[in-house]
């Protein structure tokens, strides 16, 4: 059996099992190098004791049985903070939590502002080319090459240029989130490519209801 010395001491302690890693000091501390003493020989105050219950046992049971054994065996022994497992995981994560809850709603807030705000822009440019386009179908054009025409300056430049610089921006961002979150990357693809795709969407949206509005309209009418 394996022993060990206490630093700066000369007692020493056998090891007599090892177990794996536990972050007592919070879900985003790494975990630290801990050892586990024997209550008999080094007593304490204070006992935390970690009880697992049946599925079907709700926490007020098993609270009042914990607290009833303590009882038995001293009555003058105080039980105190009895709670979950779970609740003592949201506690520990209450202020990162609403911190977060905080950083998501402008975030959610910024992007419906892009979005509606890149919606009137393609609307009013697209909008603005409505004469352009009556002559054009005066000349013999076609509805679907109306529709080429307002998308392609909405999704090549405008689109292409605002993704990549956005993309960027949002990259050197993922540093200062990185430190509030835990057990997932800041960087996560699914968002990355959703924002995006969202901001695709609306520009398309943008180009195509202007666009399709006016191949429905007489030529005639337009260039009045």
């Amino acid at each position: 059996r394996m022993r060990f010395v206490w630093q700066n001491t000369d007692q020493e302690a056998a090891i007599i099992g090892v177990v794996g890693d536990v972050r007592t000091e919070g879900l985003d501390v790494a975990p630290q190098p801990r050892v586990y003493e024997s209550i008999l020989q080094y007593p304490s105050q204070q006992l935390a004791v970690f009880l697992r219950t049946r599925s079907n046992l709700d926490v007020r049971s098993a609270a009042d049985a914990l607290t009833a054994t303590v009882h038995s065996i001293n009555p003058e022994l105080p039980v105190f903070d009895v709670r979950t497992m779970m609740e003592r995981m949201s506690a520990s994560m209450a202020r990162r939590q609403f911190v977060l809850f905080l950083i998501s709603a402008f975030a959610v807030s910024a992007l419906l502002l892009a979005a509606l705000g890149l919606y009137g822009v393609m609307v009013f440019v697209v909008g603005q080319r409505s004469q352009e386009f009556g002559i054009r179908l005066a000349l013999g054009a076609r509805p679907r090459d109306i529709l080429g025409l307002a998308f392609r300056p909405g999704l090549t430049p405008l689109t292409a240029v605002g993704t990549i610089v956005g993309l960027a921006a949002s990259l050197g961002v993922t540093r200062l989130m990185s430190s509030l979150l835990f057990g997932v990357s800041a960087s996560d693809p699914a968002t990355f490519a959703f924002v995006p795709l969202l901001l695709v969407m609306v520009t398309m949206a943008a180009c195509f209801i202007p666009a399709q509005r006016a191949t429905h309209v007489s030529p005639m009418e337009v260039l009045k």
